[in-house]
Formats: structure tokens, C-alpha cells, sequence
């Protein structure tokens, strides 16, 4: 059960790490997520696909960057029947209305949809 809202999270639990093709990794690690922060907003999705729409470049992501790998975070009070349940909601979240992929250069949310006609549009 949440606390309520909040913007910044850090501590020590179970990461799960999804990349295509390879192997589910998981570890015990530190975490430290700022919900908020918008250091480097050329970094996500909706700009990144912009510019791709546009023919023009994109930067390589660095390093230490996620690329193409979706990591999940698992609070210390999450049973793996929770988050399973958690999981299949946000699966029903993506078929049912999209995938916010960050703002673009018009400072709009894009919504990226799913399906073999998958498309992006404006929020």
C-alpha cells in the first residue's frame, strides 16, 4: 500500500533487468530514482523519435544510459503474486491507452500505442 505521493526514491532492494534477447538479470542493488527531475529531456523517448520522424539524428545513448532494457524495481513489501498483479495491470495500461514516452519539443506528452498498427500522437 503507498504512503501517498512522492517524488523521490533510494534505498536497497531486488532490481529485475529485461533487455531483448538476453537472459532476465536480477540483484540485490541501490537504487535512486527522482520522479521529477528533467535533467536531460533530449534523452527520452518522444524526442528521440521526433527527430527520427524528421530524418534527423540522434545522439547515441552513454553508456551508462538504459537503452533498449526496462528495469523493474521491487519494493521490499512486493510478494511476487503483487507483483505479477502489478505487472498484468500495467501490460492492460499499455494495450488500453498507450505508453507515455516523455515530452517533445512542443512540450507535449506523446502517447506511443501497441499493436501490429502501433502509432504516437499527443496527449
Amino acid at each position: 500500500m503507498s504512503d501517498g505521493w512522492r517524488d523521490d526514491f533510494n534505498g536497497t532492494t531486488m532490481v529485475y533487468r529485461l533487455s531483448p534477447g538476453e537472459d532476465i538479470d536480477s540483484s540485490q542493488c541501490d537504487y535512486d530514482v527522482a520522479m521529477q527531475c528533467i535533467s536531460r529531456p533530449k534523452d527520452v523517448r518522444a524526442i528521440r523519435e521526433e527527430l527520427r520522424d524528421k530524418g534527423q539524428k540522434r545522439a547515441k545513448p552513454r553508456f551508462t544510459e538504459l537503452h533498449n532494457e526496462l528495469l523493474i524495481i521491487l519494493g521490499p513489501g512486493m510478494s511476487a503474486n503483487d507483483a505479477v498483479s502489478e505487472l498484468e495491470r500495467l501490460i492492460k495500461h499499455f494495450k488500453g491507452y498507450g505508453m507515455c514516452c516523455g515530452r517533445d519539443s512542443t512540450e507535449e506528452y506523446v502517447i506511443e500505442t501497441v499493436g501490429k498498427n502501433s502509432r504516437r500522437f499527443r496527449e
